[in-house]
Parts: structure tokens; C-alpha cells; sequence
């Protein structure tokens, strides 16, 4: 005792030295007196959970932090971010709805142009055959000789369009034989309309 009395006659000295270790027991205190339950912990996972909850309250008071107060605020940071991660997930359902929505809409946009692309050749195809049909009808026409009053109507057009070739149907190559051959009868129209007798 002799060879340690500087030591024990420090806090003579200096005021902040205190007589006895009571602080240092009892800051160990709460973590020294849990040691024997750690044996009982239940499992490897308890222990290892209660190791992990010894070291974070240790080390909370090492840096001057009340445990509690520190682990109430990180259990409320967890509720926070738990309601976050369902908003999240109620704006990923509706998302999700929204995103069916239009998958249905660009699928009817689809069946509609569809329809429309098939009017469309049906258009073309009937265009086609209305202009066949046209240039038939056309070629039938150009047959008939109209004389009367409307002729010169009738001789316009066929004037007009020089790639109607006239054809003579030949009863009427034979009735202008006959008509020739028996003039001065007056049964027979000379003038060659027909019209009367």
C-alpha cells in the first residue's frame, strides 16, 4: 500500500477525483448484471439479438445519449418509412390500374384503325370497279347515235371525246342498202330516221 499511496491520496489533490470507483461500477453495472441471462437467451438468433441491443445501448451512454430517447426516435423513423412504403405501394396498385386503362384504350384505338384500314380497301376496291364499271358503260354508250331533238347535245359530246369510236350496227347498213335501192317508195322513210311511215 505504501508503494501505491501517491494514487490513493490523489484526490487530495485534485477535487474532480472522486474517493472511491462507485461511478465506474455503477456505469458498469447494467450491462455486468446481464451477463448470466445472456446464457439463457433461447437461441442463437436471441443472443445474438440481445448482444446487438447491449451494444447499441452501451453505446449510446458512452456518447452521452439517453438509449431510450434514441431508440423511441428510430422506432418512429421505422413507422415513417412503414407508411411511406405503403404509399408506395397504394401509388404502384393505382399505377398499375391506370397503365390496364390505357392498354385497353390503345387496344380499341387498334381494333378501330383496323376498321378503318379494311373501309378503306373496300373503298379502293369498290372506287375500282365504279371506274370499270364507268369505262364499260362508256363503251356502250358510244354505240348509240342519238338524232332528234337532243342530237346536238349528243354531238357535242361524242365531239368532245375523240377516242369514242362510232360503230354502225349493220341492220342499219342493210335498211340504208334498202332505202337506196327502192327510192321514190313512200312507204319508206327516206330520211333514214325511222320516226314515221
Amino acid at each position: 500500500m505504501l508503494k501505491r499511496w501517491f494514487g490513493f491520496t490523489t484526490f487530495l489533490d485534485d477535487g474532480r477525483i472522486c474517493l472511491t470507483n462507485n461511478a465506474a461500477e455503477r456505469a458498469l453495472r447494467g450491462f455486468a448484471l446481464g451477463r448470466k441471462s445472456w446464457l439463457f437467451a433461447g437461441s442463437d438468433r436471441g443472443a445474438d439479438r440481445a448482444a446487438f441491443m447491449a451494444t447499441l445501448i452501451m453505446s449510446a451512454k458512452l456518447n452521452d445519449i439517453d438509449p431510450q430517447a434514441w431508440l423511441a426516435d428510430v422506432n418512429g423513423f421505422i413507422a415513417d418509412i412503414n407508411t411511406h412504403m405503403e404509399s408506395i405501394a397504394t401509388s404502384a396498385k393505382e399505377q398499375s390500374a391506370g397503365l390496364a386503362e390505357v392498354n385497353i384504350a390503345v387496344d380499341s384505338m387498334d381494333q378501330t384503325t383496323q376498321q378503318n384500314a379494311a373501309m378503306v380497301e373496300q373503298q379502293n376496291a369498290a372506287s375500282g370497279t365504279l371506274a370499270n364499271e364507268a369505262v364499260k358503260l362508256k363503251a356502250l354508250v358510244s354505240r348509240f347515235r342519238l338524232t332528234g331533238p337532243g342530237s346536238a347535245n349528243a354531238g357535242a359530246l361524242r365531239g368532245a371525246s375523240t377516242a369514242v369510236v362510232v360503230h354502225i350496227s349493220p341492220a342499219r347498213a342493210l335498211s340504208r342498202k334498202l332505202i337506196s335501192a327502192l327510192e321514190g317508195n313512200a312507204a319508206l322513210d327516206t330520211n333514214g330516221d325511222w320516226e314515221e311511215f
